[in-house]
């Protein structure tokens, strides 16, 4: 009776998520980082092979925004890249509904649940609220969870049963994992040493030790599956980690920890690991590395204070679940509380829903970049207040003058730029520099500019000043 209700409940909080996941992909396109993944996999599509560069952004006369974003995201994209965005934008989902059989499986041949322990457990997955709320996204953060999760799937199995298939396996899926997503990499770098090393000591087995040069292996692996565009990769990650020194997080510019309570939030599973972890102390060393690494990135996820450490736990989740599954319908207490955790995370992901509202593209902008197209405008553009604005790269062919994530960002982007872009003496200035060609103003900001907007029409005094005008655009 106990397993028949929480399936159900389950079923209904997955068929309710599911729901409002489709009406919001109706609603139109959200702002995000969606649309340089779309403009990358389409030049991919178009030069057959990855960029070295990104001619669509403008960081100043000399110098140019290298490509340094892990490209496997943006090669699976390539072939589908002239789809409606409508489409497109339910990749992540389709990656998030492939890590539920892996999580069942994991449950059924690492942890010896039954059927229905390991199909609850999966289907958890689908009503956590840090990897639901991630599927409203075009993001490589599922995808380098898929091969996150195989590696450990695999590497484990090749510790149980010293089969070396499931070591190559375990490169394979780990280099994988190295080109698709970079914090995938940051929780690999740091964990996987430790890991070793602890599990040597623990179990006094050698095999763990083999986790190093399969480290090393996916390394080398990956910059030769990229034909050597992982090194750029790996470089650009350290600049970050640079900046994140320097600066804190990019987009507060604060050096905070990570909150526990924020943890729960988002992945209330946590809870229920520690609980596992208390109810059983000591684990097979096939189940290892599942704690391991669970327990590592739970850790970062609340020190790792350079950055936005919470997204660190979305990683955990397919880590969690298998010890779940070991106490489902076995502990009455256990499984009404976790019923409980589904109605809590069902109510945050339809909340956080709402909040998403929030992100669309606005009617006016959409129009505007429809303008843009039609007219066929070419030349370098200025989106003020936000200077970001992948979209624009998507639907138009203008320039923009900003950085995207190279190492520009923090001249014309994030600091420089944005500190002192509500000085009109200093916009004008920029614009003449740098041969601004357009300007797209929106909001207050456009109302104050206009209000003093001398300076600009002397600027453009032998050009039309408005050239656009719809909205808050």
């Amino acid at each position: 009776m106990l397993i028949l209700v929480s399936l159900s409940i389950i079923t209904a909080a997955i068929v309710i998520i599911l729901v409002q996941r489709y009406r919001l992909s109706l609603k139109g396109p959200i702002w995000g980082d969606a649309f340089t993944y779309l403009k990358i996999a389409l030049e991919i599509r178009e030069q057959k092979r990855l960029p070295k560069h990104l001619d669509c952004y403008y960081t100043g006369s000399d110098s140019t925004e290298e490509f340094t974003l892990p490209p496997l995201l943006m090669v699976l994209l390539a072939p589908f890249s002239y789809f409606p965005y409508a489409r497109v934008v339910w990749f992540p989902t389709a990656l998030n509904l492939a890590l539920v059989p892996l999580i069942f499986c994991s449950c059924v041949v690492l942890f010896d649940a039954s059927f229905y322990q390991s199909l609850t457990a999966a289907l958890l997955y689908l009503v956590t609220p840090m990897n639901a709320n991630n599927s409203n996204y075009l993001t490589p953060r599922p995808l380098g969870l898929f091969f996150f999760f195989l590696f450990n799937i695999s590497f484990s199995l090749y510790v149980s049963r010293l089969d070396i298939v499931y070591a190559i396996l375990a490169t394979l899926s780990l280099s994988l994992a190295f080109l698709s997503q970079r914090m995938v990499s940051q929780i690999v770098y740091i964990c996987t040493p430790l890991l070793a090393v602890i599990g040597f000591v623990l179990y006094d087995s050698a095999s763990f030790l083999l986790l190093l040069p399969t480290l090393v292996l996916a390394l080398l692996l990956a910059i030769l599956l990229s034909r050597g565009h992982f090194l750029s990769i790996v470089s650009d990650h350290f600049r970050r980690i640079y900046l994140h020194v320097k600066h804190g997080q990019q987009s507060t510019f604060e050096k905070r920890l990570g909150n526990p309570i924020q943890v729960l939030k988002m992945n209330p599973w946590v809870f229920f690991f520690i609980w596992s972890l208390y109810i059983k102390s000591s684990f097979e060393g096939g189940h290892f590395l599942f704690s391991g690494y669970a327990t590592g990135t739970i850790l970062l996820a609340i020190f790792w204070y350079l950055g936005n450490g919470i997204n660190h736990i979305y990683f955990t989740t397919p880590f969690l679940l298998p010890f779940l599954a070991e106490h489902l319908f076995v502990r009455v207490d256990f499984t009404i509380l976790m019923i409980l955790g589904v109605v809590f995370s069902t109510w945050v992901i339809l909340r956080e829903g709402r909040v998403f509202r929030r992100k669309y593209i606005s009617e006016d902008w959409l129009e505007c970049f429809k303008f843009i197209a039609k007219m066929d405008l070419q030349g370098r553009v200025l989106v003020v207040p936000m200077i970001s604005c992948s979209p624009i790269l998507y639907y138009t062919d203008l320039q923009l003058v900003s950085s995207g994530h190279g190492s520009g960002a923090m001249s014309f982007n994030r600091l420089y730029l944005q500190k002192n872009i509500s000085d009109n003496g200093f916009l004008c200035r920029f614009l003449e520099e740098h041969h601004v060609d357009f300007i797209l103003l929106e909001g207050d900001f456009k109302r104050s500019l206009e209000c003093s907007s001398l300076p600009l029409q002397r600027l453009f005094a032998n050009q039309t000043l408005t050239l656009y005008q719809n909205g808050s655009v």
